[in-house]
């Protein structure tokens, strides 16, 4: 094949993801016996070399993002082959260890390296050359992923009807679903200081759902490691504390180069949130030190539960402080249900 049939894009792509399928191929044989497939294999290899590690340092090693990771942990931990713990010095964090199951099975699968690796060096050129592929692919990899988290331009969107978000369950959800509807979207956590919000908000979702008011919860782990769990632990917590009933969405980044579409959008269009009162103006003084420390922005989200009303048509966009309580949103959600 001339490389001038195709983009030099594609040619790419049509070889990365052949070599990947193929590669899972080659091990499937090896894998099948033992129960697991290729992704949980090199969970388990990490964890050979170490046991006992925090999910962050596990998904680093993988070359993985932390909420990618999660869902395959949860479903090794079903397995019993793991299993998750919280951190001793830090509660919030969560420690991966082998159990009997996990451990055992390295001896079952210590013949596998020894059939593949030889020979996929020799495929790649011999040793030195599969090195030398290393950081080749690192940077390709770092390169990929800062243009899939390039901002993209959405001020040419005409409303929040044109993003798409994953629930809590994985599934994809369009926002144009909710057209007519008064929308809410809020970046929740679990353990923060507006935590209790969740009663507020369930409390007007309550009032208000009939006559067309949406809630969605956005769970993020940015602002101080306040929502360390995964999406079903966050939506039990929720369940079981606050009675939520109002969906609850995949956790995500809410700023910086990982930010979804939707709260760069809503922060593109509304960059600034009115503080009324000393007490919370100096709650959200002490909030914008914290969070600037951390790399945070101008006009990006400030801290858990910031708020944006959405009016039916979706051209009216409020944005509400952390500090503002969902009762005191009441007289803007009756103006824009009307």
């Amino acid at each position: 094949m001339e490389y001038e049939q195709l983009k030099l894009d594609n040619q790419l792509c049509f070889r990365l993801y052949t070599a990947a399928r193929l590669t899972m191929g080659a091990y499937h044989p090896y894998l099948d016996p033992l129960g697991i497939t290729y992704p949980q294999y090199l969970v388990l290899l990490v964890l050979w070399e170490q046991d006992k590690q925090p999910v962050n340092d596990i998904a680093h090693k993988l070359l993985l993002e932390t909420n990618t990771v999660t869902p395959l942990l949860q479903r090794m931990e079903k397995a019993g082959l793991i299993k998750r713990t919280k951190g001793k010095e830090d509660s919030r964090q969560r420690i991966v260890s082998l159990t009997k199951e996990g451990l055992a099975m390295r001896e079952q699968a210590k013949h596998i390296p020894e059939c593949l690796s030889d020979e996929i060096i020799q495929i790649t050129g011999g040793e030195e050359e599969f090195v030398k592929m290393i950081p080749t692919l690192d940077k390709l990899i770092q390169g990929l992923k800062n243009t899939t988290n390039k901002s993209i331009n959405t001020k040419e969107m005409a409303t929040i009807y044109d993003f798409k978000a994953l629930n809590n369950k994985g599934e994809e959800m369009d926002m144009s679903q909710y057209k007519g509807k008064v929308l809410m979207i809020v970046n929740t956590a679990s353990k923060c200081g507006f935590t209790p919000q969740y009663d507020g908000l369930e409390a007007l979702y309550k009032k208000y759902q009939d006559q067309g008011l949406v809630i969605l919860g956005f769970p993020c782990d940015q602002f101080k490691h306040q929502e360390p769990g995964s999406d079903e632990e966050i939506a039990e917590f929720c369940r079981l504390n606050h009675g939520v009933t109002f969906p609850l969405m995949k956790k995500i980044d809410v700023f910086g180069e990982n930010a979804h579409p939707i709260f760069k959008y809503l922060t593109e269009q509304v960059p600034n949130e009115e503080v009324h009162g000393l007490k919370d103006k100096a709650t959200m003084k002490l909030v914008d030190s914290i969070s600037k420390a951390d790399g945070r922005k101008d006009g990006e989200i400030r801290w858990n539960f910031t708020k944006f009303l959405i009016s039916k048509d979706g051209s009216v966009i409020k944005r509400f402080p952390p500090v503002a309580k969902p009762e005191d949103m009441e007289a803007d959600i009756e103006s824009m249900i009307k």
